[in-house]
């Protein structure tokens, strides 16, 4: 491990490229937050001999804001993450101070695994993971800018005009690499804001803000950027808050604590955390607290009119200004660590001038003496039109650049975990360190292949299709309710779904490998069993079930009982285990021993929701088999698009520029709309009707 071969930061560099090769990569990651650290360790487990560079080697996994891990849709993306054998659910369930899963009254399919964690914990461990990462080497420095050089179609593909060959780091010095991964979180160009005042250059209190790569994306590369602004509340001091409050309230979490990665399911969180859980707490606001807020609004900072914020974590200000009728607002008043003495509270995001977010903060019930060690703040920072990426992350006009978390306009250490996974993962098959799967070409040369998940596979793929087709016009935020297949989608399936496609490009190491066949063999024993063993309900009735089955003829196998909602797969099988012989046989008792004996609780309860579902998802089987076929229905290569009446001529130029290859492709190019895709979607069902008519023409009369 080669760590910080270049210490400290040149301020004042020339942007001049040097000549001279200092290191040398198969991939360079730029940046070492959540997106950063996936993306790192993602190509370098499928063999890219990777290089990190980050302005602080410290700051490494840090947890900017919230310092929680996952929440509804959010934590099904940590459960993909760690099922493509990412490091964020090892991580966090090393770190957690409270596990709890979300949405538990409803169905498992929406179910919101979420943990609170140690700040500094989590920090620590991130990086551990990191330095030891095999293949995986650290800079500490800032990049500057990037080594561009022009190409043409013939050499890049369609609509490629640059192509990366490494970055320069704020001193001058080049690192030489093929594939560069960008995920610089909120430092393009970031401003932090407090009060209509206060303005400091910054992605994040404390650190700097990247202008010169904010300058290359623009001017050299002529790509799109905009504006977006996300926030941070003040930190409290835990010992200044009155928890004795009639109205603040304590929230635990799931006892005993549910690890997020699979390869904790059935040996648990570690004892030296989950004997340690914590309690939440939380309190409301008020009408003193909202009164206060709007006689303040002219202290706010003062934005570029088109940014806007996240909409699914509103600051302070704006859950009074959009919702005038609400009485009060939540706020959770969540410990940062096991011995830390500060508490984040959540809810209470704003921009106000520190002296007037103490008294705004006062009014709260629990929080009247409360100390602030740190003020709210605003940050506004630069972000790439993610319309500009093809579905692996790369950039469409640029060989070698993927982009990755906050840079592409989504908000969240979850989302960008999961695009960290993805863009590392495609950068290395695209330097060609795979052993399998895609070729480098597939990628390098403008295609869209490579390690693709589309929203089918699961919120990953929804994540980056919406991204790619739709763009972010606000800081984008991931829910269940944004898939069309969440039935299908479920947090504890995510390894099912998606680790043969990871194993399939070389992304998976091999202890992961391992113990992902042997939880397939226990779950496939377990539905097997499942599905197999069926009974009247005259027998069932027999064996001691209770009226909750109709005594009749009617067979039900154990995945039809479960479905019915009365029993747990468990209960089912202690139940036949102890059935009497002259109704169960002795094959199928032994049985239900020998699984009670050897299956992991875990994939008890996977096969048990696999068979609550089953039958939705089969029918979910079919909508994704239609949406796919129309996704790769191929466009015919001489379709003339000027010819084509229902086309706008900003579709015509744009189409005829860059002549798609499928359905798919047509559905990622920005600005045309869906009712002409519906117009060339039927178009190109007419000619591969009337090309399967010429070619059964030409059968015809090749045997006459």
């Amino acid at each position: 491990m080669r760590v910080g071969m270049w210490r400290g930061l040149a301020v004042n560099c020339s942007r001049l490229l040097s000549t001279s090769s200092s290191a040398h990569a198969d991939v360079i990651v730029i940046g070492g937050g959540h997106a950063g650290c996936e993306a790192a360790a993602a190509a370098a487990r499928v063999g890219a001999a990777t290089t990190l560079v980050t302005h602080k080697l410290e700051t490494i996994g840090v947890m900017s804001c919230n310092p929680s891990i996952g929440g509804i849709g959010k934590g099904s993306l940590v459960k993909e993450v760690d099922a493509m054998d990412g490091l964020m659910g090892r991580v966090i369930d090393r770190s957690g101070v409270q596990f709890r899963t979300l949405n538990q009254s409803r169905g498992p399919a929406v179910h919101g695994p979420r943990a609170q964690a140690d700040r500094v914990l989590y920090r620590e461990n991130m990086f551990s993971e990191i330095k030891t990462q095999e293949n995986l080497s650290l800079i500490e420095a800032g990049v500057d800018d990037l080594v561009v050089e022009p190409v043409g179609d013939a050499k890049g593909g369609e609509g490629v005009r640059y192509r990366v060959s490494g970055v320069v780091l704020e001193d001058g010095k080049i690192v030489r690499g093929g594939q560069v991964v960008i995920a610089s979180g909120t430092f393009l160009r970031g401003n932090i804001l407090i009060g209509p005042t206060i303005r400091q250059i910054g992605g994040r209190r404390g650190d700097g803000a990247a202008f010169g790569l904010s300058s290359t994306l623009m001017e050299k590369l002529e790509l799109k950027l905009g504006r977006l602004i996300t926030g941070t509340p003040p930190r409290l001091l835990k010992s200044s808050i009155n928890y004795e409050h009639p109205e603040v309230q304590s929230s635990h979490g799931d006892d005993p604590p549910k690890p997020f990665s699979f390869l904790n399911l059935d040996i648990g969180i570690d004892p030296s955390i989950a004997e340690k859980q914590i309690a939440t707490h939380f309190t409301f606001t008020n009408n003193e607290t909202h009164e206060m807020v709007k006689a303040h609004f002219d202290l706010l900072p003062t934005f570029q009119a088109d940014v806007k914020g996240p909409r699914y974590c509103p600051s302070i200000e704006n859950k009074v200004r959009r919702f005038p009728d609400r009485k009060r607002h939540m706020i959770w008043l969540e410990p940062e660590g096991f011995e830390n003495e500060l508490v984040y509270p959540n809810g209470l995001n704003n921009g106000f001038p520190p002296e007037i977010q103490e008294k705004i903060i006062r009014t709260i019930p629990g929080l009247e003496n409360v100390t602030l060690t740190q003020p709210g703040y605003a940050v506004e920072y630069d972000f790439v039109d993610p319309r500009q990426l093809l579905p692996t992350l790369r950039l469409k006009s640029v060989v070698g650049l993927f982009l990755a978390g906050q840079i592409n306009g989504t908000t969240g250490y979850e989302e960008a975990a999961a695009q960290g996974t993805i863009a590392g993962i495609n950068a290395a098959l695209a330097a060609g360190a795979a052993s399998a799967g895609p070729t480098a070409g597939d990628i390098s040369e403008g295609e869209a292949g490579g390690f693709i998940l589309d929203r089918a596979d699961g919120y990953t793929g929804v994540l980056i299709d919406d991204l790619v087709t739709k763009g972010a016009s606000e800081p984008y935020r991931m829910f269940t309710s944004r898939s069309e297949y969440r039935l299908s989608l479920r947090p504890e399936n995510a390894d099912r779904r998606i680790t043969p496609k990871a194993i399939e490009v070389g992304a998976i190491g091999a202890e992961r490998e391992r113990f992902f066949w042997e939880r397939m063999s226990h779950f496939e024993r377990a539905m097997d069993f499942a599905e197999g063993i069926r009974y009247s309900g005259y027998a069932w009735r027999k064996m001691g079930i209770g009226n909750s089955i109709r005594e009749d003829g009617t067979v039900r196998s154990i995945s039809d009982i479960i479905r019915s909602g009365y029993f747990s797969f468990h209960q089912l099988l202690d139940l036949l285990a102890g059935a009497p012989r002259h109704v169960v046989s002795e094959e199928t008792v032994e049985k239900a021993k020998n699984l009670l004996e050897t299956l992991p609780n875990s994939v008890i309860e996977a096969a048990e929701v696999e068979s609550q579902y089953k039958l939705y998802t089969a029918k979910q089987a079919q909508e994704v088999e239609r949406m796919r076929r129309q996704r790769d229905l191929a466009i015919p290569e001489d379709t003339d698009y000027a010819s084509l009446k229902w086309f706008s001529l900003e579709e015509i130029e744009k189409l005829s520029q860059v002549r798609p290859r499928t359905m798919g492709e047509a559905n990622s190019i920005m600005g045309v709309t869906p009712a002409s895709l519906s117009f060339l979607h039927a178009f190109c069902l007419r000619a591969q009707k009337l090309q399967k008519g010429r070619s059964n023409l030409r059968s015809s009369s090749s045997l006459a």
